[in-house]
């Protein structure tokens, strides 16, 4: 068990390191796929704080 904790909270490291916050600047929705036919997830608002875990960039 102590063994299954320390990979558990070396995986949680590894990410939260990969990992940069971002705050929301205005009225968002989250959705579930790339387009707005996709259902809402998430409504965001401004002063929401987000962990990204990919913040690479795929908008062109």
């Amino acid at each position: 068990m102590k063994r299954a904790v320390t990979v558990w909270a070396s995986v949680l490291f590894v990410t939260r390191a990969a990992a940069r916050a971002a705050v929301v600047t205005r009225h968002a929705n989250l959705r579930a796929g790339p387009s707005r036919s996709w259902p809402i997830k998430e409504e965001l608002h401004p002063g929401d704080e987000l962990l990204l875990v990919d913040a690479g960039r795929t908008d062109g």
